[in-house]
């Protein structure tokens, strides 16, 4: 009987055992919240709140749906910076950036990107006191850090800055919109207001705008005669051709079709086309970062997308 006990005793022992393993295996598949997700960073376990990040990355469907993309990716850059990992934390910005739901948030992550690849080993060396580092890591500094980077970058960005409100022709207009952006998202990170670049924006936009339209009717107006000069036909009327069993056929005459001139000028054109494209959606997205809705862009950026298609349907034609 003592015997029929004690074996008994082992089996409960036994299946308890296992029971507990299970519900060991069980907590460590169970997915975190972002509660969870949260509590691991500011307990400072950067690699746990990393390693379970990737793991709630990688969901898809409704599952995904329970967390803000924006707000895992900002997370991870922050366990990046503090774990030293300045490449990658680099990387995790800019995949918030790439994920924001909003114009405001997009400029956070794009001034962490940005403040993130100017410094050196976590700290920002600025032109006025190249001998005294600010520490980006802790956010007691990092404000500090920002501002100085944005007076740095703004009094660096002036001759760009003359150059696009000078600029004669769209390219130095265009080639400044993206700095223009980070500029902005500095400054709204740094001071939390926008003395300096908001104006300058609005008046880049308003310029821009109204070039852009002139510059897209031009290059219409150069498509429509490439266009007409390719819709030529070879002959009038109609030719008679023998065909290769020596039969007579009576067909169309054919186009003229693009010159090698021509055929140049549209693939030169098309790249070109397309940054004003790009130049056009930007410009939507500063209005935006200021709180407007940017509709004033909406006829431009249609217009620009006509065009560019145009452009690209007329050499697709041969």
């Amino acid at each position: 009987m003592a015997a029929h006990t004690w074996y008994k005793s082992r089996f409960s022992l036994f299946s308890l055992a296992l029971l507990s393993c299970w519900n060991v295996g069980f907590a460590q598949t169970a997915l975190p919240t972002d509660q969870d997700l949260q509590k691991m960073f500011d307990q400072k376990e950067y690699r746990s709140c990393l390693q379970q990040t990737a793991r709630v990355l990688r969901l898809q469907g409704d599952a995904a749906k329970a967390y803000d993309p924006f707000t895992l990716q900002m997370r991870r850059g922050e366990c990046f910076l503090n774990l030293g990992d300045w490449p990658t934390a680099a990387y995790a910005y800019h995949a918030a950036f790439t994920a924001a739901p909003s114009a405001a948030q997009a400029e956070q992550a794009r001034a962490m990107e940005a403040l993130v690849k100017a410094s050196r080993s976590g700290q920002y060396f600025s032109s006025k006191s190249p001998n005294d580092p600010i520490n980006i890591i802790s956010l007691k500094t990092r404000q500090e850090a920002m501002k100085a980077f944005f007076n740095d970058q703004f009094a660096a960005a002036a001759p760009q800055i003359k150059a696009a409100q000078n600029a004669t022709s769209l390219v130095p207009l265009i080639h400044f919109v993206p700095k223009a952006q980070e500029l902005h998202a500095l400054e709204m990170a740094g001071f939390g207001a926008d003395p300096l670049t908001q104006p300058l924006l609005l008046s880049l936009g308003d310029l821009g705008r109204s070039m852009i339209t002139t510059e897209l009717n031009n290059k219409n107006a150069l498509i429509s005669g490439i266009e007409n000069r390719a819709n030529q036909m070879a002959s009038s009327g109609f030719n008679w051709v023998t065909s290769a069993n020596g039969s007579e056929l009576l067909v169309a005459d054919t186009r003229v079709g693009l010159s090698s001139t021509d055929r140049d000028t549209l693939r030169q054109m098309i790249p070109y086309l397309d940054e004003i494209v790009k130049a056009t959606i930007r410009g939507k997205q500063v209005a935006q970062s200021f709180g407007r809705d940017g509709t004033l862009w909406d006829p431009v950026i249609a217009q620009a997308k006509a065009v560019a298609d145009r452009a690209q349907n007329v050499l697709d034609a041969e």
